[in-house]
């Protein structure tokens, strides 16, 4: 599925995006409602004979519910498109260029709570698969005490107790009431470029191998080796950044009873 950061032109997005067959019915007349304009207007700008003013544009990212990048991008082409000068447009063409590029990284896709990594505790978190876990185990109202917790992942409660400890000391989780954790951190995530991120990714897989070794019919594995040539396997990974976008906003928009895990890999076979 395409997305703002396939289009280099605003009116070509816009056009893409009313156009779409999912649209609901009056999507012009509510987005230009949105932009205090008339839909008159709008249909200009849709057949590229008028141009949208940054203050549409401003309105129009916030009624869409844009992240910040987004606005920042779609705000970007509005400006290229308005800018008479060619030097100006080179200039904003490779801004949006770089912001595009931002866009299509995992670090992007995956919103997430970043810790500085010569933290003794940013090296406790990743150092094995129990303090990630732990820490959002406690996001479901079934597991909220230690008991609850070892008894789910097989870990003595000590270790529980002290992993949780410490992610309380970091305001990750908190005091309910008495032998009770709520969660109250968003998910930590590495740059692709750290070192702890290696061990992190290892320990994560022998999770999914320990759930293939048991084989439950309710888990998910598939893997496979095959040829394509090189703007295919491209395309293929944008699918794959695409849906792991779709995959993280279906998790946090999803209710919290129970602990799952899961792996993406695509790679070149060395």
């Amino acid at each position: 599925m395409k997305t703002l950061f396939d289009f280099d032109n605003y009116q070509d997005f816009l056009s893409f995006y009313v156009s779409n067959p999912e649209a609901p019915r009056g999507l012009r007349t509510e987005l230009a409602k949105a932009m205090q304009c008339q839909a008159a207007y709008l249909s200009q700008v849709l057949n590229g004979k008028a141009e949208l003013t940054e203050d549409h544009a401003f309105k129009l990212v916030n009624h869409l519910g844009f992240s910040n990048i987004e606005k920042e991008y779609f705000t970007l082409l509005v400006r290229i498109s308005r800018a008479s000068g060619h030097d100006l447009q080179e200039y904003l063409k490779k801004q949006a260029a770089a912001l595009s590029k931002v866009a299509t990284k995992v670090d992007y896709k995956v919103i997430a709570k970043n810790l500085r990594e010569d933290e003794d505790f940013t090296k406790y978190y990743f150092s094995s698969w129990i303090p990630s876990t732990v820490h959002i185990a406690t996001s479901s109202p079934h597991y909220q005490t230690t008991a609850a917790i070892s008894q789910r992942l097989g870990l003595p409660e000590k270790k529980v107790l002290d992993c949780l400890q410490l992610l309380a000391e970091k305001q990750l989780v908190g005091r309910k009431g008495p032998g009770e954790w709520v969660y109250q951190g968003g998910n930590i995530h590495l740059p692709k470029s750290s070192p702890l991120g290696v061990n992190h990714q290892i320990h994560n897989r022998l999770q999914a191998i320990k759930s293939l070794q048991t084989g439950d019919d309710k888990d998910l594995h598939v893997s496979a080796v095959f040829t394509m040539d090189k703007e295919g396997f491209e395309a293929l990974k944008k699918l794959f950044l695409d849906s792991i976008e779709k995959a993280n906003k279906r998790i946090a928009a999803s209710g919290t009873e129970e602990i799952y895990g899961m792996c993406w890999d695509l790679f070149e076979v060395s």
